[in-house]
C-alpha cells in the first residue's frame, strides 16, 4: 500500500498511540461539547441564511434573494432539508449538524484506522480539537461543510490504496467536482493535490492522463463559477469589497494598514487549532532538547527527501498556504476572518500529525508514546467541553431578548441592525406578540447604493432602507443611522428598541440621538451582546414648546 508506506516512523510511532479507547475516548468529549452547545441561541449570520432555505432546490444555484446571502448550493439543500426535516425548530437543527459532523469524522477515522495511515487519523483528532470546529459543528452556516470537503479530498488522497492509477483518478475527479457545490474553496485543496500527484506520485502516461484530468477538472470549475459560483457571490463581493479589500496584503502594505496587516495575521491564526498547535509546539521542542545529543541518519539532500511519498503533509501544507499568499497578493482572495479560512484546518492539522509522528519516533518507549500523544489533544478538548459547559458557546441572546418582547407588553418594538434577521426568525417560528415593528429595514439582497446616497436616504426617512446600512457606514458615522432610527419612535407611547451586537460607542450614540428629539432611553434587560431599551418621548407639541 503506496500510502502506508510513507515515512515510517511517523506512522508507526502514530499507530501505537491510536487505539480503540484512544479514538473512542476523544470523539465522546467532542460529542459532549457539542451536545452541551445545542441550546445555543441564533445569532445574525445564521438567521440571515436561514431566511434563504425556503427559496426551492432551483433557488439554491442561484444568488440567494435575502441580506445578500452565499452559500454553496450543496450545502445550502441540505441545511434546507435539515430545516423541512425539524419544521425549523433551531435545537434539532444544531442536533442535525452535529450529528453529521461526528459520523463524517469516525468514518474517516474508521478508514485511515483500517489503510493503516495513522497520521491521517491523528490529523483528523486535531481537527476535532479546534475551536472553530467545536463551533460550527452546532451552527447553521456552511462553514462545517468546507471543513469536512477538505478533509474528504485529503482522505481520497492519502488513504487510497491505488494512488495515481486511472481507477482512482476517476473518483477523485468525481468527487473534487461534487465537493465544490458543497464548498466555495474546495477548488484551493484540489489543485495542490492535484499537484502533488503529478509532480511525485505519478510518470509516463499516468502522469499525463492526470494533466489532462486537471485541465478537464480546471474547466468544468470555470464553468460552475462563471454560471453558478459567481452570480451566488456578486453581491457579497460588490457590496462589501471595503471590508475585504483591508484584508489584501498588497492595500494593507500601500495604505500603511497596520490593522489590515494585523487582521490578516488573526484570521490565519484563529483557522486554525490554536490550542492544540500550542501544546504540540511545547511538545515537540520538549522531545528535541531531549534528542539533541542522537545523531540523526543524514538524507542525502533535502530535495529529495521533501520528494518522498510520506513527506505529503509538508508539501501540501507549502502548496495550500502558498497558494493563498500569491492569490493574496494578486488581489483574488481576501484573509479576512478565521470562518472563512476554516477549511485550512485540516491542511494543518495534517502537518502537526507528521511532525508528532516524527518525533514521538524517537521517544523509545511505546506507553510513552501513547500518553505524549494524548496528552497534545487533551488541553484543547477539555478546554472546549469546559467552555461549552459555562457557555454554551452562546454568542447572542436573542432567545431570552425575545421572550422578554413576548412578555414585556410594548406596543412598539424597534429592531437594531444586527437583531432584525434574528427576530424574524423567531416570529416565524412562535409568532408575534401583540406589538408592532418600526424602524425595519429591507431584507432583500440588492446592489448598495453609495456612502452619500445611503446617508441622504437616511436623513431623509421617507424611503426604504436596506439592511446592509452597515457596511456602508463606518462606525464614527453609525449617528446616521441612530439619527434615523430615533426618528422612528413613537411619540405618544413607551416603546423598546432590541439591540444585539450594538457597541458601546453605538450605544452612546443611540442615546444623544434619542435625547435630541426629546426622548429618554434606559435599559430594561440586557443579556450576552444583547439589550432591550425602553424608550420614553415627549409629544411633539411639548417639545416644540420648550424650544
Amino acid at each position: 500500500m503506496e500510502a502506508a508506506s510513507s515515512v515510517a516512523t511517523p506512522q508507526t510511532s502514530l499507530g501505537s498511540a491510536l487505539g480503540p479507547v484512544f479514538l473512542v475516548a476523544f470523539l465522546a468529549i467532542f460529542a459532549a461539547t457539542g451536545l452541551l452547545s445545542l441550546q445555543h441561541a441564533i445569532w445574525q449570520d445564521e438567521s440571515m441564511l436561514m431566511a434563504n432555505l425556503g427559496v426551492g432546490w432551483a433557488g439554491y444555484f442561484a444568488p440567494l434573494p435575502y441580506y445578500d446571502q452565499a452559500a454553496p448550493p450543496l450545502a445550502t439543500a441540505t441545511l434546507a432539508a435539515m430545516m423541512q426535516a425539524s419544521d425549523g425548530n433551531l435545537f434539532v437543527m444544531r442536533a442535525l449538524v452535529l450529528t453529521l459532523a461526528l459520523a463524517s469524522f469516525a468514518v474517516l477515522l474508521w478508514l485511515a484506522v483500517r489503510r493503516r495511515v495513522p497520521v491521517f487519523a491523528y490529523a483528523v483528532l486535531i481537527v476535532t480539537s479546534g475551536y472553530l470546529t467545536a463551533r460550527n459543528a452546532t451552527e447553521i452556516k456552511h462553514y462545517l461543510f468546507e471543513l469536512l470537503a477538505t478533509l474528504v479530498l485529503l482522505a481520497a488522497y492519502l488513504l487510497a490504496r491505488n494512488v495515481g492509477s486511472l481507477r482512482h483518478g476517476v473518483v477523485f475527479f468525481a468527487l473534487a467536482l461534487v465537493l465544490s457545490f458543497f464548498a466555495y474553496p474546495a477548488f484551493l485543496i484540489v489543485f495542490p493535490i492535484l499537484a502533488d500527484i503529478v509532480l511525485v506520485r505519478t510518470r509516463g502516461r499516468q502522469r499525463l492522463f492526470w494533466i489532462a484530468g486537471a485541465v478537464a477538472y480546471g474547466l468544468v470549475w470555470i464553468a460552475a463559477y462563471l454560471g453558478i459560483f459567481k452570480p451566488q457571490i456578486a453581491l457579497q463581493i460588490a457590496n462589501y469589497t471595503t471590508l475585504y479589500g483591508g484584508s489584501l496584503i498588497p492595500e494593507a502594505v500601500r495604505a500603511g494598514d497596520l490593522h489590515g496587516l494585523a487582521m490578516i495575521v488573526r484570521a490565519l491564526l484563529g483557522a486554525q487549532p490554536y490550542v492544540t498547535a500550542g501544546v504540540a509546539i511545547l511538545a515537540l521542542l520538549s522531545i528535541g532538547l531531549s534528542l539533541a545529543r542522537a545523531r540523526l541518519k543524514p538524507s542525502s539532500s533535502m530535495a529529495q527527501a521533501m520528494l518522498e511519498p510520506g513527506q505529503a503533509p509538508v508539501r501540501l501544507f507549502v502548496l495550500v498556504y502558498g497558494e493563498l499568499l500569491l492569490l493574496n497578493l494578486a488581489g483574488l482572495y481576501p484573509l479576512s476572518s478565521p470562518r472563512q479560512l476554516t477549511f485550512t484546518m485540516p491542511v494543518t492539522a495534517l502537518l502537526l500529525a507528521w511532525a508528532i509522528g516524527w518525533a514521538l519516533a524517537r521517544v523509545p518507549s511505546v506507553k510513552r508514546r501513547e500518553w505524549i500523544a494524548a496528552a497534545i489533544l487533551l488541553p484543547a478538548m477539555l478546554f472546549h467541553l469546559g467552555y461549552a459547559a459555562v457557555t454554551g458557546f452562546e454568542r447572542q441572546d436573542t432567545a431570552d431578548l425575545y421572550a422578554f418582547l413576548q412578555k414585556g407588553g410594548y406596543r412598539t418594538v424597534l429592531p437594531w441592525i444586527q437583531f432584525q434577521p434574528s427576530l424574524a426568525y423567531y416570529e416565524q417560528q412562535g409568532g408575534r406578540a401583540d406589538y408592532r415593528i418600526a424602524g425595519a429595514l429591507t431584507e432583500a439582497s440588492q446592489p448598495l447604493p453609495s456612502r452619500e446616497e445611503a446617508i441622504a436616504l437616511l436623513a431623509a426617512g421617507d424611503r426604504p432602507v436596506p439592511q446592509q446600512i452597515w457596511a456602508l457606514i463606518p462606525n464614527e458615522e453609525m449617528r446616521h443611522y441612530t439619527d434615523w432610527l430615533a426618528r422612528q419612535v413613537p411619540r405618544n407611547e413607551v416603546a423598546v428598541i432590541a439591540t444585539a451586537q450594538m457597541t458601546a460607542e453605538e450605544e452612546a450614540m443611540l442615546r444623544r440621538s434619542l435625547d435630541e428629539v426629546g426622548c429618554t432611553g434606559r435599559t430594561v434587560f440586557a443579556s450576552t451582546d444583547v439589550k432591550a431599551i425602553e424608550t420614553n418621548c415627549a409629544p411633539k407639541s411639548a417639545q416644540s414648546s420648550t424650544q
